[in-house]
């Protein structure tokens, strides 16, 4: 499978927080286009957010959003400072010892499991003195294209839907602090923002 973007994120923690406490996604100042709202979209997000414990989901608000479980990234891995990897070749191992011990994982896959869970993630709580690396990718999105692909070789044109906005790649706190924010351009959106600018002329 083609692989069309992949953010990988190095660092460490300036506050102690709940690995519960921490969630990635975004939430937008303007409302999405081509989104169908009503009672449809609604039984979809909730349906989305019974299989994928962790997320929340509100595509129709007029400040849309969709954030997801720390733990529901694709790769972890916490190290001591000095013994980090080197995240340039791309290159990611899942190694999460340092912050289960005895309790760690056979694989990726068991650990996203148990951590989308609130009461299991509430367990454990980020080290300041640690370096936390987090992997996350897709199949779907093309931020070259700014299209999204979807079954059957369908495309949803992204620029048009995000209403302008940049898709954003970010970590927030429960309460929507903001612990990094990564926003990903492309010239088309700058088309999508001069179209609204002239509707208004």
């Amino acid at each position: 499978t083609k692989r069309h973007y992949q953010f990988i994120i190095q660092g460490q923690f300036k506050e102690e927080l709940p690995l519960c406490d921490i969630i990635i996604g975004d939430v937008y100042d303007k409302p999405f286009k081509g989104i169908p709202n009503g009672v449809i979209m609604k039984v979809y997000e909730k349906f989305m957010e019974m299989i994928s414990p962790g997320m929340e989901m509100r595509m129709t608000s007029d400040t849309p959003s969709l954030f997801n479980a720390l733990g529901s990234c694709q790769t972890m891995r916490v190290d001591r400072k000095g013994e980090e990897p080197d995240v340039s070749s791309g290159k990611l191992q899942e190694d999460t010892a340092l912050l289960f011990g005895k309790e760690k994982f056979a694989s990726a896959s068991k650990r996203r499991t148990y951590l989308r869970k609130r009461k299991n993630s509430s367990k454990y709580k980020v080290n300041l003195d640690q370096v936390y690396t987090f992997e996350v990718y897709d199949h779907t999105m093309c931020f070259a294209s700014y299209y999204q692909h979807v079954m059957g070789g369908m495309k949803i044109d992204m620029a048009v839907t995000m209403n302008g906005q940049p898709l954003c790649l970010a970590f927030f706190t429960r309460d929507h602090r903001v612990i990094a924010k990564f926003a990903v351009w492309n010239e088309r959106l700058l088309e999508e923002m001069e179209k609204e600018q002239e509707a208004k002329m």
